[in-house]
């Protein structure tokens, strides 16, 4: 089961890119259909905030990640929120571009069974005064014979030096189950500009 979940946790985190760096920060906030999102992560010095939900724990993973998962659920198969920072090339990052993000992800699930990948749609963040581009996709892959499906954004900060990327991957049955809450997360992600 351990490694089921681990498995799960790095298909989430489908890219490190070498030199990535992550801000984060969180606020409270009640997100789409009624979810409460009363926690809050991070300090002012992470350039985002996020707000989770009562009952779900956060990890970080170096310094440019942060997984976060139900806390009283057990199992190898729970849903996740993952949020990221990854340097672009212009500050020794891997990547060039939005696209470029998107096709590591891209070629990343195609090393699954059965990846079928939706999209990438254009993405419009647009909060307090920050606007960023950029795409979101979706995925359906499978993992130690259990079917995901995983939805990614990936926006660019204006002067191109860094990726803000949102990912929320649950197994396909409970996928649409926990959506509402990764919804809210995402509506309560605030960049700082």
């Amino acid at each position: 089961m351990k490694k089921r979940l681990i498995l799960t946790v790095v298909m989430s985190l489908f890219f490190l890119g070498i030199g990535a760096l992550a801000f984060y920060v969180a606020v409270a906030a009640e997100g789409n259909a009624g979810v409460t999102l009363t926690k809050v992560f991070g300090g002012n010095s992470f350039g985002f905030t996020v707000a989770y939900p009562d009952g779900w724990l956060y990890s970080t993973q170096g310094q440019h990640t942060v997984v976060f998962m139900p806390g009283k659920e057990t199992g190898a198969q729970l849903p996740s929120v993952i949020i990221k920072n990854l340097l672009s090339d212009k500050r020794g990052g891997s990547y060039k571009d939005v696209e470029a993000v998107i096709r590591d992800l891209e070629n990343q699930l195609k090393l699954t069974p059965d990846a079928v990948i939706y999209g990438p749609d254009p993405f419009q963040y647009d909060k307090n005064g920050v606007t960023l581009s950029g795409r979101r996709c979706v995925a359906e892959y499978s993992l130690d014979k259990v079917k995901y499906k995983q939805s990614t954004i990936v926006v660019a900060r204006s002067d191109g030096t860094l990726f803000h990327v949102w990912s929320y991957t649950a197994p396909a049955v409970s996928y649409d189950k926990y959506l509402p809450l990764a919804e809210a997360m995402l509506t309560a992600w605030e960049i700082k500009g």
